[in-house]
């Protein structure tokens, strides 16, 4: 008896103990959410309030008062705004101690949430090493939580400069719930692709609204991006007109039927992409004559995006026949497929040799 009873209080022991480790843990992922919430919101506060002190001043200046002459009140680019401070912030003598100090400084908003998460999960870890690997919950792991939060902040600028393009494409006459847009875990895995070893130059079929050039452009700056788009509505022409606007001469944009314009400029301009994302028309035989463009207009890398490959719509069926078919004869090497819902999937593959440019 004596024995049983010293089982069962070392049994709520460590019950208790197992409880209190998981509520700290639980209370230090919550603490990186929010810091990465805050640590959001103080960088866009700070980088509004120094733009509007900048423009501030800047108005008092005789220089500025001459360039504001004659001009309506309140009237002014955001871009060349946006463009104006990083210039400035960027071309200052002391840009990389100032930047090193706000940063550091940033920084300790995360400091002791992601130090005590390390240390939870750390001693968490201690008090499960002898439960099986698949009793595990990876989907809470310290890292994945860590995963998480650097996909929030990226997402959050992703996100801003999706809604105004659609706000544009309303304004402009597209009617809204209309497809043609990729899912935001698609523009992040497009965005990864598009940062792979040797890649500074993405082409893609299907501009459309511009969702898929601004997650590639925004994922870093020695890539460059040319589109083909067959529409020329006016959304199309708005959207063209603002990722312009950010990105200027790393976007190009060709009006017309991609399976004309590409042979043409594969002939005329020595064509050469080091991934190419095909998202053209879905009616045969316009995806496996866009895949064959592709595959010729390919070099380093060779990386090879295809969009609508496995998901069940009326629209995945043509290109998931014309991806499998590379497949199957050796033009493509498959690396990875997703399909996200029932109009939105994806595969990536590598140009074996077949049809790629010299």
């Amino acid at each position: 008896m004596p024995g049983i009873a010293m089982a069962n209080q070392e049994e709520r022991r460590r019950s208790t103990s197992t409880s209190t480790k998981r509520r700290a843990y639980k209370e230090a992922r919550r603490a990186v959410l929010y810091a990465a919430m805050l640590i959001a919101i103080l960088s866009f506060s700070y980088l509004y309030l120094v733009n509007k002190t900048k423009s501030h001043g800047s108005r008092h200046s005789p220089k500025a008062q001459g360039r504001t002459q004659g001009k309506p009140e309140g009237s002014s680019d955001p871009f060349r705004s946006c463009r104006a401070l990083y210039g400035e912030l960027v071309g200052s003598p002391g840009t990389p101690q100032y930047h090193a100090s706000f940063a550091s400084s940033m920084s300790q908003v995360f400091r002791g949430p992601v130090h005590a998460l390390l240390e939870q999960s750390m001693s968490e870890r201690e008090g499960v090493e002898d439960q099986d690997e698949e009793d595990a919950d990876e989907e809470s792991g310290a890292g994945n939580i860590l995963i998480q939060v650097d996909s929030l902040l990226r997402k959050s600028v992703l996100l801003a400069v999706w809604e105004k393009l659609s706000i544009l494409a309303s304004s402009s006459g597209r009617k809204q719930g209309e497809h043609g847009r990729i899912t935001t875990q698609e523009a992040l895995r497009l965005q990864w692709w598009a940062n792979s070893p040797g890649v500074t130059r993405v082409c893609e079929i299907g501009f459309n609204m511009g969702h898929s050039a601004v997650a590639i452009l925004l994922g870093a700056s020695h890539v460059s991006l040319l589109s083909v788009e067959i529409s020329e509505e006016c959304w199309v022409a708005t959207a063209e007109k603002a990722v312009r606007a950010l990105f200027h001469d790393r976007f190009q944009l060709h009006y017309g039927d991609s399976l004309k314009i590409l042979p043409e400029l594969t002939r005329t301009d020595s064509l050469s992409c080091n991934l190419f994302r095909v998202d053209g028309d879905h009616k045969p035989p316009a995806p496996a004559l866009d895949l064959r463009n592709a595959l010729t207009a390919l070099s380093g890398p060779s990386l090879l995006w295809m969009d609508d490959v496995g998901c069940p719509g009326w629209n995945c069926v043509e290109p998931t026949s014309t991806w499998r078919r590379a497949v199957e004869e050796g033009q493509v090497e498959q690396i990875e497929c997703q399909v996200e819902d029932e109009t939105h999937g994806y595969c990536v593959g590598r140009a074996t040799g077949w049809g790629r440019a010299s």
